[in-house]
């Protein structure tokens, strides 16, 4: 179950803007490896279904990624709707 709604509002009510950068990571390490990148408000409602293990990052790094032109956003794509279903 990933926990990103609860950790991103602990973190927004202690003082970290909700614009802040986050990105969510499953399956990390394996050809299935998905990541979706959203701001800080909206990572928990972009990663929902995401398959365990997630990991779960936040801040200014997020933006390596794009950077390096990682994919990011397309795990329902990559997943297949079996997988979601």
């Amino acid at each position: 179950l990933f926990r990103g709604a609860t950790i991103a509002r602990e973190l927004i009510a202690r003082g970290l803007p909700a614009t802040t950068p986050a990105m969510a990571v499953a399956s990390a390490t394996t050809p299935r490896e998905c990541r979706v990148v959203a701001r800080l408000d909206r990572i928990a409602c972009e990663a929902e279904g995401l398959p365990a293990p997630v990991l779960f990052f936040v801040g200014r790094t997020v933006s390596l990624a794009a950077a390096q032109g990682l994919p990011c956003g397309d795990w329902p794509e990559r997943l297949g709707a079996a997988a979601h279903a």
